[in-house]
């Protein structure tokens, strides 16, 4: 769009011989693609002031593996639920299914199935934490 308002507003450009006219208009591009470029990389430069208040959100080593044995631990504690139990786990966290959905594909209402999820939810908390003899948040 650039190189076209700068061709228009060019009056010269008309009187050019066509390879002349096609040199201009690609030397125009070229210019207006490295000032694009130029442009992008002053605003996604930070000062070196502010470089440490930017956070790394990759995690540690330390975290990775700390959240690696946390979640085996979820999964060993989710083993010990009924079918039932993990099923309605599965289709409310990985599915992201409504509690009205669930109670469609379970059968029941939507109140049983809100009240088996959390009696679900508090009995993985209580198995979670004795695991590993933590007291409940």
């Amino acid at each position: 769009m650039e190189v076209f308002l700068a061709a228009f507003n060019n009056e010269g450009l008309a009187g050019l011989p066509v390879a002349r006219q096609l040199a201009w208009l690609l030397r125009v591009a070229r210019n207006k693609l490295v000032d694009h470029h130029r442009h992008y990389a002053l605003v996604t430069l930070v000062p070196i002031e502010l470089a440490n208040d930017v956070e790394d959100e990759t995690p540690t080593p330390e975290q990775y593996a700390e959240q690696q044995e946390s979640n085996d631990r979820l999964y060993r504690v989710l083993e010990q639920l009924s079918p039932l139990q993990r099923e309605l786990i599965r289709l409310r966290h990985t599915k992201s299914l409504r509690f009205c959905d669930i109670a469609c594909l379970f059968e029941k209402s939507e109140v049983a199935v809100r009240q088996l999820y959390s009696r679900t939810l508090q009995q993985l908390r209580g198995i979670y934490y004795q695991t590993e003899g933590e007291k409940q948040p």
